[in-house]
C-alpha cells in the first residue's frame, strides 16, 4: 500500500512539472481567419468593429455579429468546409463568456456557402455554450434549400 501511494506521488509530481513545458511547446493555435470557398479565398476581417467576410476585388460582405470572429476550426485547426449538395459550406462563429456570475459562453454563428457561384450567408443563431464546434447540421439548418 505504502508502495502505491509513492507511485501515485511520483506520478502526480511529473505532471506538475511536465504540464507547464507541454503548454508551453504546444501553444493554442490562432483561430482560423482564412478559408478557401470553392475556388474562392475568403477572410475574416474586422470591418469597423464588426465581423465581415472579405472576397479579393469585392467591398467586405459584413455580418450579423462583432468582431473578433473565426471559422469553425476542423481537428486541424483550419476551417471546417461541409459540403451539402455539392455545396461548400462554413461556419462563423463568435463566442464570449457570460457576464459574471454566469458560467456559460453567448455564442453566435452564421454559416455562409457558395451557390451557383456567389457567396450567400445564412440568419445568425444565437446559442448558450462555449466552444466552436458544430455538428453538420448547423452548417445545413441554417439555409433554406
Amino acid at each position: 500500500m505504502k508502495e502505491t501511494s509513492i507511485l501515485v506521488s511520483f506520478v502526480a509530481l511529473g505532471l506538475v512539472f511536465c504540464a507547464p513545458v507541454f503548454a508551453q511547446e504546444n501553444p493554442p493555435s490562432p483561430p482560423p481567419l482564412n478559408v478557401v470557398l470553392g475556388q474562392k479565398p475568403l477572410q475574416l476581417m474586422d470591418h469597423q468593429g464588426r465581423c465581415a467576410l472579405a472576397e479579393r476585388g469585392q467591398s467586405p460582405h459584413v455580418l450579423e455579429m462583432n468582431w473578433p470572429c473565426q471559422f469553425s476550426p476542423d481537428k486541424q485547426g483550419k476551417a471546417r468546409v461541409e459540403m451539402f449538395n455539392h455545396t461548400p459550406i462554413v461556419l462563423v462563429m463568435r463566442s464570449e463568456p457570460e457576464p459574471t456570475p454566469g458560467t456559460n459562453c453567448l455564442t453566435q454563428t452564421q454559416a455562409v456557402r457558395l451557390i451557383n457561384g456567389k457567396l450567400e450567408t445564412s440568419v445568425r443563431m444565437d446559442t448558450a455554450g462555449c466552444g466552436y464546434g458544430a455538428d453538420q447540421k448547423v452548417y445545413v439548418g441554417l439555409f433554406d434549400w
